[in-house]
């Protein structure tokens, strides 16, 4: 990416929840007081977002989505991605715990740092492979090691919408073709090797755990999925990981961070 990609670069957000408490980002008020809001406050998340795009030119999105029967509510997550890529070259969703550290350094810069190019179709930061000194389970039934799907870039592609269109499909087990033998994405992701998917319907880590255990296997041709590293685009200082949040920080662990990061960014 060697020119700005400006309005063509989004931004998403999506939640389900009303985020609307007093100095809460969507407060029928209008009004955010930030010394006032909760250390741990969503939409500080969301706001670090917002700016980050304005800077650079790049349009923020926010859905707000319903929650889907049969599913946790953040299984709406590559459904969104997926129609997001529509109207956007490039889309980098973030959770709203996870945040841009730097401001000023644009998101071009970053994909170029990471190997993401125009062939990319999907990249995700790996989770920790140890916390406090000691190895976690981060890694999915063969013991390789997952991917935190808390930030996500999506290249625009055929190919990235099937992939995002079979991961919100998992869950859905089988389905019988239609009547012209045409069998959307999702169908065919649950004839062709997802049974057994339905568990993450509720369970934690939802679709996390899909992708890991299911998607990635189907879709594993070269750029399918750029890993991105754990230094770099997960975690956070202090989190007792090798993750320490370098350039996107997520504080899973730390969402009372959420006030005091944000603001630092805002101040750099």
């Amino acid at each position: 990416f060697p020119t700005p990609l400006g309005s063509r670069l989004c931004i998403l957000d999506f939640d389900s929840r009303p985020l609307s408490g007093p100095n809460e980002l969507f407060s029928p008020l209008h009004h955010i007081s930030y010394p006032a809001a909760a250390p741990d406050s969503l939409g500080l998340g969301i706001l670090n977002h917002g700016l980050y795009a304005l800077v650079h030119g790049y349009r923020h999105f926010f859905v707000r989505t319903g929650v889907r029967e049969g599913r946790g509510p953040s299984w709406a997550k590559p459904g969104v991605i997926k129609d997001t890529t529509s109207g956007c070259e490039v889309v980098i969703f973030l959770d709203s715990d996870a945040i841009f550290r730097h401001l000023e350094l644009p998101a071009e810069w970053l994909l170029n740092r990471w190997g993401v190019t125009r062939d990319t179709k999907l990249a995700m930061a790996l989770d920790p492979g140890s916390l406090e000194g000691v190895e976690v389970g981060f890694n999915d039934v063969d013991g390789e090691r997952m991917h935190n799907t808390g930030f996500i870039v999506a290249v625009r592609s055929e190919r990235t919408r099937e992939i995002l269109e079979a991961w919100a499909g998992c869950v859905d087990g089988e389905r019988d073709e239609g009547g012209d033998g045409s069998a959307s994405a999702s169908a065919r992701a649950g004839k062709l090797g997802f049974p057994g998917c339905e568990k993450w319907a509720y369970n934690w880590p939802l679709d996390q755990g899909a992708w890991a255990e299911f998607v990635r296997r189907r879709f594993n041709e070269s750029g399918d999925v750029r890993d991105l590293p754990c230094q770099e685009a997960n975690g956070y200082e202090g989190s007792g990981t090798e993750c320490d949040g370098l350039f996107v920080e997520h504080l899973w662990r730390a969402k009372w961070l959420l006030k005091e990061r944000v603001g630092l960014g805002v101040v750099q």
